[in-house]
């Protein structure tokens, strides 16, 4: 089950289709992600309606992008489970009032017979830009259109082109495609990617512990599908060597150091429980926030203080050392400070405000502190939607206050 919405796959599937009439690229409609797109869009469907038929021009629809793409499939490889899918949905399609489609196969056809657009190799710096910043929030057309434009240029580039240097950009539209979908296979095509790029790159390359943090990070979110221990631990290994690769006064360091900091936290609260975990996530972190420069964005330096203020909450439960309390409470004061109202990091912020004073407030009995808690508490349940997980945690917390 996909995290976008019926509206958002069923444009992805549609883009696909329009790109394939346009640059005849087959590598993009024959992409794993197109057929996932489609299935996801049917259950879409179905899940708008799951007690009753779905509309049928929602149904109508789906099944006209979903058939479409399969009969696009099966007249480049000539598949039969292609071919049969295709049957299937097109008839669907029919039947629910969405016509032969006779035009749109007649295109398909057309662009199967013609020879390929040669991809844009002259667009290949600013589509490595567009590709860096490209929001999370991108939707999932976007995040294909840039992906296909770049391999197509990538393809017709000079042979003495290092491709290397735009494969990261493009890891991280795949990497955001996952973050749209929630589907494991886009997370395994994104690691492979990475993986790979790291296999390739010499451990004296200027950019190779940029690339293994990339890997590292990717790594973590398999961890979290799978908890899998070794592979967190793998992703510390990586996060540690890119750590001793990036001296102070180069412009990663901090991001280097918070990302270690982060992953020993994780490691901390999941794997490896132990006093020494934790107490070497808040060395990192604070060396991280020391190490931010004072002109970065506030909300920059606003997250890595609430990652710090965390890792002391954290610590203080381990030890029952005030002093780290009273340090997690100055941070998460200073982070919320620092961040933006409408940043997306607020709920976390107010979450780190709610927990810290809820802990005081178990030590002191002070009435301040408890209020405290509960205003920010509060305003987490406001922030986020029922079935966040967010949302829970401050159901939780006001129970506990």
């Amino acid at each position: 089950m996909y995290l976008a919405g019926f509206e958002e796959i069923l444009e992805a599937v549609l883009a696909r289709l329009g790109r394939f009439v346009e640059a005849r690229d087959r590598a993009d409609l024959l992409a794993p992600a197109g057929v996932r797109d489609a299935q996801a869009l049917m259950t879409a469907v179905l899940r708008a309606a799951p007690d009753a038929d779905p509309p049928e021009e929602s149904l109508a629809r789906a099944a006209s992008a979903a058939g479409l793409l399969y009969y696009g499939r099966q007249l480049v490889q000539d598949d039969v489970d292609d071919r049969d899918e295709a049957t299937r949905l097109l008839e669907l399609a029919r039947s629910r009032g969405g016509g032969d489609l006779a035009a749109e196969r007649a295109d398909l056809r057309e662009a199967v017979s013609a020879e390929p657009v040669p991809g844009p190799a002259d667009q290949l710096d600013g589509l490595n830009l567009r590709a860096a910043m490209t929001p999370a929030e991108t939707p999932l057309a976007q995040l294909d259109e840039c992906a296909a434009l770049m391999r197509r240029a990538l393809a017709a580039a000079d042979e003495d082109l290092d491709p290397r240097m735009y494969e990261s950009n493009l890891i991280g539209l795949v990497e955001r495609r996952y973050g749209r979908t929630g589907h494991e296979d886009d997370l395994r095509e994104a690691t492979a990617l990475s993986e790979s790029l790291v296999e390739r790159t010499e451990d004296d390359h200027p950019a190779y512990a940029g690339r293994i943090s990339q890997l590292a990070l990717l790594q973590q979110m398999v961890f979290a599908q799978t908890g899998d221990a070794a592979t967190l631990d793998a992703a510390v290994d990586r996060l540690r060597e890119a750590t001793r690769r990036t001296p102070p006064g180069h412009e990663d360091h901090a991001m280097r150091l918070s990302n270690l900091g982060r992953a020993r936290k994780l490691r901390y609260q999941t794997t490896r429980p132990v006093p020494e975990e934790i107490a070497a996530a808040v060395a990192l972190l604070e060396q991280a926030v020391a190490a931010t420069p004072r002109d970065d964005p506030p909300a920059a330096q606003a997250t890595r203080r609430g990652e710090l203020a965390a890792a002391l909450a954290l610590h203080y439960r381990e030890t029952d050392d005030v002093t780290h309390l009273e340090a997690a409470i100055r941070c998460a004061h200073e982070a919320w400070r620092l961040t933006p109202r409408g940043d997306h990091n607020v709920p976390e912020r107010l979450q780190d405000l709610a927990v810290v004073h809820m802990l005081r407030y178990r030590v002191t009995g002070d009435r301040a502190d408890k209020r405290t808690a509960i205003k920010a508490a509060r305003g987490l349940r406001r922030a986020v939607p029922k079935g966040h997980p967010l949302h829970d945690a401050a159901e939780m917390l006001l129970n506990e206050l």
